[in-house]
This record gives structure tokens, sequence and C-alpha cells, in this order.
């Protein structure tokens, strides 16, 4: 890889994200802001960790800088499993396995290395100043408290622990990852719900063993779990450079699905809904976005069930209850979370950005505007609600209301697609993708807020259909929006 072509794909990832921002800023004066902000996470992070060092130890004499250390290590896995999540589950994996721009890049003759590189750059210079200031602030307040020297050593091989795990995911997800894999759509549900009891099992295991005597289970040592973090940052290291070496043998893929356009044959006969249905169908069709959704689907039905197994089987019959409040609110801000996963997979490829070209010139062929607005909401609906199931009825067996998770995701899905109908975003991508802008990201995220406020207000006074009535109501106006985003097609302005 050679150092012009390294150049050039970091000023475009410079140059694309400067852009999503909307600053007037040159690259040059774009990159010193970008250090500088680094700088300032570093010593931020650093004072704020020492500060919680003195609190802590000031609370818990005793035990307060283990506590310390304890919480900096957890903050570091934290960091590396949030990472993963992002680069198998959400769009982020289909950029890394297929690239929107790859034919471009061919054309500039950029290697595949130097644009994962150029991308994960950013993110790597973010954890890094996060995990080295935590690291810092801890270490310097531990060692004058008279910490050991193998919590000391933990503290220090935990950020290149962290950077080299989140390097090795992100290399290993961009090098291995098999774009014409089958996705199991089918089995991804029944599988996650095996998932899930083999981890209630796991549960149970692991409470057994908690209560066996306190002589039969012996305490990690400080030791082991410092030859634990350095294992992890040698093997990242070892993970991350073979899998940087397999991207620098493999070229851009263009993962094409064929299927799609048989589908498309297919489904163009039969009634007018179900055509435009079966063609929003076939814009989920293609590989990677359907593997996407089937690891989701997996992953949601796992937890749904675990929750859900580990509430019948042990909390409950332990007479344990959390009062309808609290599960209200814990399952709103996980079906959140999950909402806004979603939207935002969902509004970038059939959203009403991705779609309005060709829905415009449906139109004037003859189409329905409102079958055509609310096609593709009805496909997010269906999609939105098999995924939150799991989360209703895991809520519904802790003792809370399901509809509040369905209601939160119906209003996720509802902003999402009136943050896309209403705010300029890029044209569509060559895989038919729209990515939706900074401005209109902020726009879902509050408007989501507010419309899952008012689910759990209304679940909170006794009128939980009432919320959900709210959000089918905005789920009502999105595709309203999304009919005058297609009867006046908006252009955005070159310069």
């Amino acid at each position: 890889m050679s150092a012009t072509a390294a150049g050039v794909a970091r000023s475009i990832q410079d140059a694309t994200t400067l852009d999503g921002l909307g600053w007037r800023l040159t690259l040059p004066g774009f990159r010193v802001a970008k250090a500088f902000g680094a700088v300032l996470l570093l010593c931020g992070s650093g004072v704020a960790s020492a500060i919680a060092v003195d609190a802590v130890s000031a609370a818990l004499p005793a035990t307060g800088p283990s506590v310390v250390v304890i919480g900096a290590l957890a903050i570091g896995a934290y960091v590396v499993i949030l990472h993963a999540v992002r680069e198998s589950l959400t769009a982020r994996r289909l950029q890394l396995v297929d690239h929107p721009l790859a034919g471009f890049f061919v054309a500039m003759d950029i290697p595949r290395r130097a644009v994962v590189l150029a991308e994960c750059r950013d993110r790597l210079l973010t954890t890094g100043a996060l995990v080295c200031g935590i690291a810092s602030g801890v270490a310097a307040r531990v060692i004058v408290a008279g910490a050991s020297t193998a919590e000391v050593i933990a503290l220090a091989a935990m950020p290149a622990a962290v950077l080299g795990g989140v390097l090795a995911i992100t290399a290993s997800t961009a090098a291995w990852a098999n774009p014409h894999a089958r996705p199991r759509t089918l089995v991804a549900v029944p599988a996650g719900v095996v998932a899930g009891l083999v981890i209630v099992a796991a549960v149970r295991l692991a409470a057994a063993t908690a209560i066996a005597p306190t002589d039969a289970v012996a305490p990690a040592s400080w030791t082991a779990v410092a030859s634990v973090v350095v294992a992890c940052a040698v093997v990242s290291a070892v993970v991350a450079a073979a899998a940087l070496r397999a991207v620098g043998r493999s070229d851009f893929v263009a993962v094409r699905s064929e299927e799609a356009r048989v589908t498309r044959s297919r489904l163009l006969r039969g009634s007018a809904a179900g055509v435009w249905i079966g063609v929003v169908l076939s814009d989920l069709s293609p590989l990677p976005r359907a593997t996407a959704l089937s690891r989701l689907a997996f992953v949601v039905w796992a937890g749904g069930t675990a929750a859900a197994e580990v509430q019948l089987t042990t909390i409950a019959a332990a007479g344990w209850q959390l009062p309808e409040v609290a599960i209200d609110r814990l399952s709103g801000v996980l079906s959140f979370v999950l909402g806004l996963t979603v939207a935002e997979m969902l509004s970038r490829w059939i959203g009403p950005a991705a779609l309005a070209p060709r829905w415009r010139a449906s139109w004037e062929a003859g189409a329905s505007s409102w079958t055509l607005a609310a096609a593709p909401v009805l496909v997010a609906v269906v999609i939105g609600l098999g995924l939150t199931a799991p989360l209703a009825i895991a809520a519904a067996a802790f003792g809370g209301s399901p509809t509040v998770p369905v209601g939160v995701m119906l209003s996720a899905l509802a902003a999402a697609w009136v943050a896309a109908a209403i705010v300029p975003a890029e044209p569509p991508r060559a895989d038919g993708s729209s990515p939706s802008s900074l401005s209109a990201g902020v726009f879902c995220v509050i408007t989501s807020a507010a419309l899952a406020v008012v689910v759990l207000a209304a679940s909170a006074a006794g009128v939980a259909a009432l919320g959900v009535a709210s959000s089918v109501l905005s789920l009502g106006g999105a595709a309203w929006v999304t009919r005058r985003r297609v009867l006046a097609l908006p252009s955005r302005p070159l310069v």
C-alpha cells in the first residue's frame, strides 16, 4: 500500500465526514480540530478518572482502589463489546463487506486496506484517547495508594488490549466475513430461542456455583487478571495483523444479488399493493442486508428468550418483583436503542430518500401515490414488530406492559421516516442505499425520544393503548410526508 493511496483514502474519508457535519473548514483545519479534540478527551478522561478514584477511595477506604481498577477494565471491555456489535450487526458491516463506493475506489486504484484503515482511524484515535486517559488517571492514583504490581500491569495493558481488539474486529469483519453466505432468515428466530435457553442453563449453573460453599470457590487473583489482559492484547494484535494482511490481499467485491431482479420480475404479477410490497422486499433481499437483519433477529430473540425464562424460572420463584414503572422504563430504553438501530438500517435501504426517485417515476407511470408511500412503511412496521416481539414478551414476563416496546419501536420508525422525507440527504448510492445526514440523525433521535416519553407517560397513567395509538398516528404522518416527498421530489444543491 503506497503512501499516496493511503493519503487519498484519508482525504476522502475526512472530506466525507466534514461534508456530513456541514462545517466550513479546510481539510488541514479539520484535522487539527480532530487532534485538539483527542487531546482534550485524553486530558478530560484522565482528570475525571483521578477524581473518581478519590471519590470511591473516600467511600470505600479498604477496597476503593481495587474497585476503580475493576471499573476501568470493565469500561475497556464495554468499549470492545459495543464496537463488536456495531461492526457485526449494523449497517457498518455492510460497508466493510460490500462498500457502496467500491467502484470508485477501484477506478482510483486505492487498495481496500487503505480504505479500511482510513475509515477506522478516527474511531481508533477517539477510543485510544479515552482508554489511555482512563488508564493513566486511575494508575496515577492507585500507585500512590499502594496498588499491587499486577494491578498496574493490568491498567497499562488495557489500552493496548482495547485498541487491538477494536482494530482486530474491524479488520476481521472486512477480511473474513463471507459476503456470499446465504442468510438463513427463517431459522434466525428459532436459533435465537435455542440460544436463549442455553444462556438460561448457563445462568442456572452460575447461580448453583455462587451458592456453593465459600471454600469451594477460589477468588481470581490480580495476577490472573493481569495475565488475561496482557494475553488479550497480544492475541488481538496478532489477529489484527493477520486480518490486515488478508485485507491487503483482497479486492473490493461487488455483492449484487440476481435474486432481486428475479424476485421483481416474479412479483410484478399481482395486485397493485402486493407488487410494490414485493419490490420493497426485493430491496432487502441482497445477501448483506438480509444477513444483517438475520443476525439482529437472532440476537434480540436470544436475549428476550433468556430474560423471560430467567424471570419465570428463577427470579419469580425467589419472590423478587420490580415495580411495573421500572420495568416499563427499562423496556422502553432497550426498545428505544433497538428501534433507532432498526430505523437507521431500514430508512437507509427502503426509506423515502432511497426510494423517492424510483417512486416518482412509478407515480408518473400511473401508480397510486398512497400505495407507494404506504408499502415501505408497512414493510418496516412488520420487521420492527418481529424484532420487538421478544422485548414485549420479556416485559410481560417481568410484569410490565408489552405495549411499551411496541409503541417505542413504532415511534422510532415513524421519526426515521419523517426525518428521511423532510431533511435533505445525499442522493442514493450505487447500491440503492441513501445514508442520512447528521441533521436527519439528530432530528430522528430527538423526535423518537419525545414520542417514547409519550408512550411511557401513557403507560404510567394506565392508558398504554393511547401511547400505541399515538405511535400509529405518527406512522400515518410518516406515510403522508413520504407521499409528499414523492409528489414534490426535492433536489440537493450542487454547491
